[in-house]
This record gives C-alpha cells, structure tokens and sequence, in this order.
C-alpha cells in the first residue's frame, strides 16, 4: 500500500478588468474558483462599472497562478489583506512587476496556464 499523498498550498491571483487585484492560497484548483467567486460576489458593487444609459457592467475577471512578484506580495502581506470566509486574501494594487522581463505579460493572452477567464453575467454576481 502507498503512502497518502499530501498537496501543498498553490497561490492564486485574481485579476479584475487584467489587473491582478488579489492573492490568496488553496490546495485545489476548485477551491479556488469557489473562493474566487464568493470574492467577487463580496465586492460586486465594487467592482461593476455604469456603463451606457447607467446600465451595470460586470468586472472581467480571471483566476490563474500567482507569478513570482505576487505569491513574494502575498507573503509579505505589504499592502494589506483581508479575509472571505477563513481564507486570506492579500492586496495586489500595488504590486509593480519590476523584475519581470517585458515577454512575461504576452499581449496576445497565450500565456493561459490553464486559468479560466470569467464573466459574470448574473445581476448578483454568481456568475
């Protein structure tokens, strides 16, 4: 018989409107769309935009991998967190990418690492 396997946390970022916004940890990606989508729906008067004759616009938002810069944010927790639920989530406003070589945000979207893009398209926000 094997011995159990055991998962380390992952660090997950969540960009609103392409700007990574928050950070936070989970061991299953699941875990995190669930955490990201009670983030949103938490802040959702936040972060949707009047758009033409004061109609609601829902963020644009997408969870994937934290890059380096972010997961180092997360553990300094320098611009602030705050807690969904029992999981904390770090601040990432502030965050400037400063060591990240120019081809490290490919404008043509091809670096996926298989995050979800996401629109919300509820009036709530449960996507």
């Amino acid at each position: 018989m094997g011995l159990p396997m055991s998962f380390s946390f992952s660090t997950f970022t969540i960009e609103i409107n392409a700007v990574p916004t928050v950070a936070f940890q989970a061991k299953w990606q699941a875990d995190a769309d669930q955490i990201c989508r009670d983030w949103i729906h938490a802040h959702w008067d936040q972060l949707s935009a009047k758009g033409p004759g004061g109609i609601d616009l829902p963020p644009i938002f997408k969870l994937r991998l934290a890059r380096a810069s972010e997961r180092e944010a997360y553990e300094a927790e320098r611009t602030g967190f705050e807690f969904c639920g029992e999981v904390k989530l770090v601040n990432l406003i502030e965050v400037v990418h400063p060591h990240e070589p120019d081809d490290a945000h490919p404008a043509d979207g091809s670096e996926r690492n298989g995050a979800e893009d996401f629109r919300a398209v509820s009036q709530g926000g449960d996507g």
